[in-house]
């Protein structure tokens, strides 16, 4: 699907991007397609701020600019490596901070970061990313339909990266967590009546 002219014109990088990773198992073009980098982030230029402040400002708008073009510095090879590899740290310190969105489309925009993280990061190690899974799965907002179409192909780029059994083993735990849980079991009981 092409993109919406406004989102082309905030992000070219990540949408020259998205064909050449649709040949990945779980390509960042899914996370494209679903729509997750809007075409409103580009209403402001925000990018005479350091990406660092708009990472963490609490005006929705600067976040989104700040994880569309760190999308589309990681998704696209540059001449300048060192940017780009600054651009990988910098993802890097922020998961936290991108898991952390509430807003959908703050988790559009920041998931869609992460997937480019995970898609054309170089040097990330497994157990760095294997706790995503789990991270992901027990998200406040996880039925919500942004993190339901967003989640699904972010924990596919961890499976890429680390050996699948590993994702599947942590799928599997947290679904029998949860299965124990006093909620699941006072909320099936509930229903049941």
């Amino acid at each position: 699907a092409a993109a919406p002219p406004a989102a082309a014109a905030a992000v070219p990088a990540f949408n020259a991007a998205a064909p050449a990773a649709a040949t990945s198992a779980a390509p960042l073009g899914a996370l494209s397609e679903a729509g997750p980098v809007p075409a409103e982030a580009a209403e402001e230029d925000y990018s005479n701020e350091p990406l660092e402040t708009r990472l963490t400002s609490k005006d929705l708008e600067r976040r989104c600019s700040a994880w569309s073009e760190l999308c589309a510095k990681m998704a696209e090879p540059t001449d300048e490596p060192s940017e780009r590899e600054q651009c990988f740290v910098l993802m890097k310190k922020h998961i936290d901070t991108c898991l952390a969105e509430t807003l959908p489309k703050g988790q559009g925009c920041a998931l869609t970061a992460l997937g480019a993280y995970l898609e054309h990061a170089t040097d990330i190690d497994a157990s760095e990313v294997l706790p995503l899974v789990r991270r992901l799965v027990e998200h406040k907002s996880i039925d919500k339909p942004k993190m339901q179409q967003l989640v699904p192909t972010v924990i596919s780029l961890v499976a890429e990266i680390v050996e699948c059994p590993a994702v599947v083993a942590e799928l599997t735990a947290c679904l029998t967590d949860f299965a124990r849980s006093k909620w699941f079991r006072s909320s099936a009981t509930s229903t049941s009546q």
